[in-house]
């Protein structure tokens, strides 16, 4: 098992409304073997971060 975490922010900025969002896969960073290929095994992604701006135009 595996845990991920994220969070939203919104805000405007000069009257836009823009959402930020953050995001992190793998937070505790565990390795293990994944059966994704269906064929084979791959060893997981490590911890992964994404960061976002939304903008509604």
């Amino acid at each position: 098992m595996t845990y991920d975490l994220g969070v939203n922010y919104k805000t405007k900025i000069n009257a836009t409304p823009v959402t930020f969002s953050a995001m992190c896969y793998n937070l505790t960073d565990k390795n293990y073997w994944d059966a994704h290929t269906g064929n084979g095994l791959i060893l997981s992604n490590p911890r992964t971060f994404m960061l976002s701006a939304q903008f509604d135009l």
